[in-house]
């Protein structure tokens, strides 16, 4: 699987993490709540992680910016 787009889809509760082979993976306009996991990171394929309109809390992981591919 390489591309998950759930967006406009009502889910709720703790942001899910991606698989680590994914390239595309969009959750906006959900009720996500939470912090995003260290786990993220794992994703090294990710290109496109889209989490806008959601009740996300805390930091953003650093290591996020250190995949090569995400834009």
């Amino acid at each position: 699987m390489n591309f998950v787009d759930l967006s406009f889809t009502k889910l709720l509760g703790d942001l899910p993490n991606p698989p680590d082979a994914i390239y595309y993976f969009s959750l906006s306009n959900n009720n996500f709540t939470g912090g995003i996991s260290l786990t993220i990171c794992n994703a090294i394929s990710l290109n496109m992680l889209i989490l806008s309109h959601n009740n996300l809390t805390g930091n953003i992981p650093q290591c996020l910016g250190t995949i090569p591919s995400l834009q």
